[in-house]
């Protein structure tokens, strides 16, 4: 949004003069004639470094979220019969947040005032609404179906926002089970073990080697606490930046992939993924090359992203996508690759991967629930293992003491 200043007078004459925020001169100048001000003599953009530091905006692009509410709200409107440009206005209404705002703002000028259509109109914001969402109302415009598409693609991104929070979700639990079984043994390490440590020095024998590493262990920390910190926010802050280096992630993501429960989930929910959007797209007379460069970036996991863009060379050689996935069989998924084999015999491979993406989330959904109710009991059973080694470690000075006095 730029900033204007303006000088002119209303209807009773009255002069006025100020700033007005719009996304050009014409916009401006319609702004002021709705707000009364019909003899414009200034309108000019502002030089002032406030006022173009108050134009950058601060935060990201849209969210999944925010693009799947604004395409459902849209198309309840255009159901309702509201032309497409008061859906809009409506829709500014209602934004909360500057970005949103602003992209809205610069779709009807587009679609006003340029006369631009709606997929024109949203090609500026690529990275917002996603090559998806622009090539599937280029397509619903051409045929009139508008309102319906915009509906689908809402159900398609609640459908991937769901499946993004289930993994999320998934991921989660042996994050909570790894940071409470540090906090616990820092905690006893920290406050119990030193206790013994004094105990144990003024008995003055000769200790087991499992209670000698524990003491040592907590004299480290109790002297170095500070440093144990540091070092431990270094460590985790270093490894997640070091996970933004694609050829480190691709690793990472390779392994993840073999860790049991988990690693089928994460698989599962990226085929889900670009299943759903590649059947999407491909169904919408979008060109299979395209369709799977798109629904290849909807794939979070780098190894099995290139994989999948793998197939690209083949198709431009005019070969099928299960020749080429056939040797990734095992890697990926038997059920995905004979999917794609019978729809690229039946000419319904669109409708086979939209199969494949909701028996895919099926399993997500039911994994993700079976991991859920397994934490607890595994929870307890980590930490009472941790808990009671400890233990049995602090110990064995007295119980060797026992066993000797009986003798």
């Amino acid at each position: 949004m730029k900033v204007y200043l303006y000088e002119g007078r209303r209807k009773n004459g009255e002069l006025v003069k100020g700033k007005i925020e719009a996304i050009n001169l014409g916009e401006a100048r319609n702004k002021l004639k709705k707000e009364g001000i019909v003899f414009i003599t200034k309108l000019e953009e502002s030089n002032s470094i406030i006022d173009r530091l108050g134009q950058i905006s601060i935060g990201g692009g849209l969210t999944l979220e925010d693009r799947a509410r604004i395409l459902r709200n849209l198309a309840v409107l255009l159901h309702a019969g509201v032309k497409l440009e008061e859906a809009f206005e409506i829709l500014l209404e209602q934004a909360d947040k500057k970005r949103e705002k602003e992209i809205l703002e610069y779709i009807i000028n587009d679609l006003i005032y340029e006369g631009k259509t709606l997929s024109e109109a949203m090609s500026r914001f690529k990275s917002d609404f996603g090559r998806l969402t622009i090539e599937m109302i280029r397509s619903a415009e051409e045929t009139g179906e508008l309102a319906e598409t915009l509906e689908k693609l809402a159900d398609y991104y609640d459908k991937i926002i769901k499946l993004r929070r289930k993994v999320k979700s998934a991921m989660m639990y042996p994050t909570v089970i790894i940071f409470a079984v540090i906090l616990i043994v820092a905690g006893i390490i920290y406050f119990v073990v030193p206790q013994f440590a004094q105990m144990y020095k003024d008995m003055g024998s000769q200790l087991p080697t499992p209670t000698l590493l524990l003491l040592n262990a907590s004299k480290f920390v109790t002297s170095k606490g500070p440093y144990v910190v540091v070092g431990f926010v270094l460590f985790v802050v270093g490894f997640m930046q070091l996970l933004k280096i694609p050829a480190v992630k691709k690793i990472w993501d390779r392994i993840m992939l073999k860790v049991p429960v988990l690693g089928d989930i994460i698989l599962k929910s990226n085929l889900a993924a670009f299943s759903r959007t590649f059947a999407s797209l491909f169904s919408s007379g979008v060109d299979i090359v395209s369709s799977v460069k798109t629904a290849s970036r909807t794939v979070s996991n780098l190894y099995i992203r290139e994989i999948l863009e793998g197939v690209i060379p083949y198709l431009s050689e005019g070969k099928t996508m299960a020749e080429y996935f056939e040797k990734y069989k095992k890697t990926l998924d038997p059920l995905f690759v004979h999917m794609l084999k019978t729809g690229e015999a039946s000419g319904t491979i669109d409708t086979m991967l939209l199969k494949v993406a909701e028996n895919y989330e099926d399993e997500v959904d039911k994994k993700v629930e079976g991991l859920t109710t397994l934490i607890e009991p595994v929870m307890i059973i980590v930490i009472g293992g941790v808990v009671g080694g400890i233990i049995v470690a602090l110990y064995l000075p007295i119980f060797k003491m026992g066993s000797l006095v009986s003798q």
